[in-house]
């Protein structure tokens, strides 16, 4: 598995903690959730 870095705000930070925690869901498993669903029209379909 690869490790990717990247910068955020406090408050993405924040927003992402929240929202991980109401959902119950950890912030890579969600991470990775919403990669696999990016869509780029004509180039790339959502990873099943």
């Amino acid at each position: 598995m690869n490790q990717i870095n990247f910068r955020v705000t406090g408050e993405e930070l924040e927003h992402l903690k929240k929202y991980c925690n109401i959902k119950k869901r950890q912030q890579s498993e969600l991470l990775r959730e919403l990669i696999r669903k990016l869509s780029i029209s004509g180039v790339l379909n959502p990873i099943d």
